[in-house]
């Protein structure tokens, strides 16, 4: 009897801390590059928890740091159908894009491509600075106090020459 009753307790304990977004170990094997046991125990607390909006922006950061955008994408967006007061799948889709705009500077910048090809890499980049735009707006909605996301912003506006937005997010 004691011992079932301390399994009850264990469990409990382990619901209120998934409930309380207890997510150091999460977060510490990501950012350890452990992505298995990230993804690992995402899933033992999603057997206790499948809405937690947490848990799916969790499993998108383990599928972007693996560069798998789609399976990323799809999970920060569901993260946001469960709570879209949540700032984290915003910025992290913001990123996602922003990451991927960067990748036709680079190209741009180191490559020494023609001028006819550089309007249209060109192009491709500012796809995704357009892409990445509401993302980090509604996270700037969320907490305006953020410099990084105002930063990506500012570039953002500038890269697409949106000056009436980027004199209103400068001020």
């Amino acid at each position: 009897m004691k011992q079932g009753m301390f399994i009850i307790s264990l469990s409990i304990i382990s619901i209120l801390a998934i409930c309380q977004g207890n997510y150091q170990d999460i977060e510490k094997s990501i950012h350890s590059g452990r992505f298995e046991e990230a993804e690992y125990e995402i899933n033992i607390q999603f057997d206790q928890d499948s809405l937690n909006s947490m848990l799916y922006y969790y499993k998108g950061l383990v599928f972007d740091s693996l560069r798998q955008d789609d399976y990323a994408l799809l999970n920060y967006k569901k993260s946001i159908s469960i709570d879209s007061n949540l700032i984290d799948p915003y910025f992290a889709i913001g990123e996602l894009y922003y990451r991927q705009a960067h990748n036709y500077i680079i190209q741009f910048k180191y490559m020494g491509y023609p001028e006819d090809e550089v309007k249209a890499i060109q192009s491709k980049q500012n796809h995704y600075f357009i892409k990445a735009l509401p993302f980090y707006e509604k996270a700037f909605i969320i907490n305006n106090n953020d410099s990084i996301i105002k930063h990506r912003l500012i570039e953002s506006y500038s890269r697409l020459n949106m000056k009436e937005l980027l004199q209103k997010i400068k001020k």
